[in-house]
């Protein structure tokens, strides 16, 4: 009668420390999906950003420009950049006239190109014009019309990240690596 308690006690501590071993296998497999799963996705589909800019400093002439290009590509192809134009100056007069001159370039872009959206709004002695690219609905047949050192970097319809770059830095901007 011993003898079979002890057998019972044994068999249920061996099922038990095969259950914890099943699930310390199970866990280990959900593990090591999720992270199959996470580097999947950041190989794949994250965006990468780079950032590009230039500065005009004409303090002496009242004014300071910086001029910030966030884009935004996956796997090596452009699909939005944001622009940035922030003019500093104690005069209205000339606030007024680069968010005039801003706003009317970007307009007249989006008219030849698309996918162009257009913001601007005063904050104290500055004006800041932000610009939305959406590579996905620019004529890009167009744009390497007026920007010709891009055509190789177009392909299927689609900018390279090295294209988008080349039009910033042909402004005048400096690119991250």
């Amino acid at each position: 009668m011993e003898k079979d308690k002890e057998e019972k006690v044994v068999k249920k501590e061996v099922k038990k420390e095969v259950k914890s071993k099943n699930n310390k296998k199970m866990i280990c497999f959900i593990v090591a999906g999720l992270i199959v799963i996470i580097a999947i996705y950041f190989i794949f589909f994250s965006k990468k950003v780079t950032m590009c800019s230039k500065t005009l400093d004409q303090s002496a002439s009242g004014y300071k420009i910086k001029n910030e290009y966030k884009i935004k590509s996956l796997r090596g192809t452009a699909k939005t950049v944001e622009l940035t134009d922030t003019v500093t100056s104690k005069n209205n007069t000339i606030l007024a006239y680069f968010e005039k001159q801003y706003k009317d370039t970007y307009t007249e872009q989006n008219k030849r190109y698309g996918g162009y959206t257009i913001k601007s709004e005063k904050k104290n002695d500055s004006i800041v014009v932000t610009v939305k690219i959406d590579f996905s609905k620019v004529k890009l047949s167009e744009l390497a019309k007026d920007n010709p050192n891009i055509a190789n970097d177009i392909n299927n319809n689609k900018l390279s990240l090295d294209g988008a770059k080349k039009i910033f830095t042909n402004l005048g901007a400096s690119c991250e690596k």
